[in-house]
C-alpha cells in the first residue's frame, strides 16, 4: 500500500519531462554569482536545442536572457519546472505551474518536513496542489538530478559525468556527489541520476521502477536512508535483478546514523538487520560504503550477470 502522501503511479510522460524535456522554466533563476538560480541556469544552457526560461520578477534578464515575471507569461507549454526558491513561496509558484498545464517539476528548494513542524506543513500543502494539479515532482530538498545521455543537469556543483551504464539514486545530495565523484575518477560513466530528498511525491521506489526499464541503464546503484514502500521495493528488486544488479548503500546501521537520517529528509532508517535480510532474500548487492560501489560497479561492468549461482573460484592463495 502506498503512503497516503503518494499520488499513485507516474506516467510515462513523466520521465521524459524530467529527464529529456524539451522546453524547461526556472522558477528563481538569477544573475547572482554562486547563487542556485544562476547555476542551474548555466548547466541547462550546455545543451544548444534545449528551450530554457528564466522566472523571476525581480529582473529584467538573467545571462542575457529575457526574464519573465511569472511561468504563466511564458509564451510556449512547458515540460519541466525547475524551482529554487525560499520555501514559503514555493505553494503559490507550484500553483501557477499547475495554472500553466505543467506536468513535471524538481523542487530544488529546502525548508520543508525536514526542519520540522511547520516546514513539514508546507510539503503536505505542495502534495495537496499537486495531486490535484495532475502534476508530479521531485523534492523538495533535493540537490537535483541529471541525464548524461540528453545533457541535462540541474546539479549546478557536480560535473557532469561522461555517459555510462550506471544509474545512480540517492537520498542525500552530498552522498550523491561523492559517488559521482568517485566514479568519475574510477572512469565510469553514468545515465541518470536522482537526489530523491524529501520525497513528498515521487519516492526511490518510483525511480526505481523507470530506471528497471531504462534502456540506457544497465546496472542501478542506490544510497538509501529509509524505505517508505518497503515491500514494493523488494518487489521490484526481484523483477529487476535477473536483468540488472543493483547496488545499494544503505545508512542508518547504528542508532546515531538512524537518528541521522531522520533528520536529513525525514527517512525511517529502519532495522538494520531486517534490511540485509531483505536485500538479499531480493537480490540487491549491499555494499558498505562509496569505494566499495564504485568496485563493485566497475566489476559488473565488465562481467555479465552469472546465469546461477554454480560460480567457482578459482585463486594462487589462500
Amino acid at each position: 500500500m502506498k503512503p497516503a502522501n503518494h499520488t499513485g503511479p507516474s506516467p510515462a510522460n513523466t520521465w521524459k519531462d524530467l529527464f529529456t524535456p524539451d522546453t524547461v522554466a526556472v522558477i528563481g533563476a538569477s544573475n547572482v554569482a554562486g547563487s542556485w538560480g544562476v547555476g542551474i541556469m548555466k548547466r541547462l544552457l550546455t545543451a544548444k536545442n534545449r528551450r530554457v526560461y528564466p522566472v523571476n520578477p525581480a529582473a529584467t534578464e538573467v545571462l542575457g536572457m529575457a526574464a519573465f515575471g511569472s511561468v504563466l507569461d511564458i509564451p510556449e507549454p512547458i515540460d519541466l519546472a525547475v524551482i529554487v526558491v525560499s520555501a514559503p513561496r514555493v505553494p503559490s509558484l507550484l500553483r501557477e505551474c499547475v495554472q500553466k498545464g505543467i506536468r513535471t517539476a524538481i523542487i530544488i528548494s529546502g525548508g520543508f518536513s525536514e526542519t520540522g513542524a511547520p516546514g513539514g506543513k508546507l510539503e503536505t500543502e505542495l502534495v495537496e496542489i499537486a495531486r490535484q494539479g495532475n502534476l508530479r515532482f521531485v523534492g523538495p530538498n533535493t540537490m537535483g538530478h541529471l541525464d548524461t545521455g540528453s545533457q541535462l543537469s540541474t546539479m549546478p556543483w557536480t560535473a557532469i559525468p561522461k555517459p555510462g551504464p550506471v544509474a545512480l539514486i540517492v537520498q542525500s545530495g552530498n552522498m550523491g556527489h561523492r559517488i559521482l565523484y568517485n566514479g568519475r575518477g574510477a572512469g565510469i560513466g553514468f545515465s541518470k541520476f536522482v537526489c530523491t530528498g524529501n520525497e513528498a511525491d515521487l519516492h526511490l521506489e518510483d525511480c526505481l521502477e523507470y530506471l528497471a526499464r531504462d534502456d540506457d541503464t544497465k546496472i542501478i546503484t542506490a544510497y538509501i536512508e529509509g524505505l517508505r514502500e518497503g515491500r514494493r521495493f523488494l518487489q521490484l528488486a526481484r523483477e529487476t535483478t535477473v536483468r540488472k544488479p543493483i547496488i545499494v548503500i544503505k545508512s542508518g546501521g547504528t542508532e546515531v546514523a538512524a537518528r541521522a537520517a531522520k533528520s536529513h529528509t525525514g527517512a525511517i532508517a529502519g532495522s538494520n538487520e531486517i534490511y540485509t535480510a531483505a536485500f538479499r532474500q531480493s537480490g540487491v548487492i549491499r555494499v558498505d560504503d562509496d569505494d566499495e560501489l564504485t568496485d563493485v560497479a566497475s566489476a559488473l561492468i565488465n562481467q555479465p550477470l552469472p546465469r546461477n549461482n554454480q560460480i567457482g573460484i578459482l585463486s594462487i592463495g589462500g
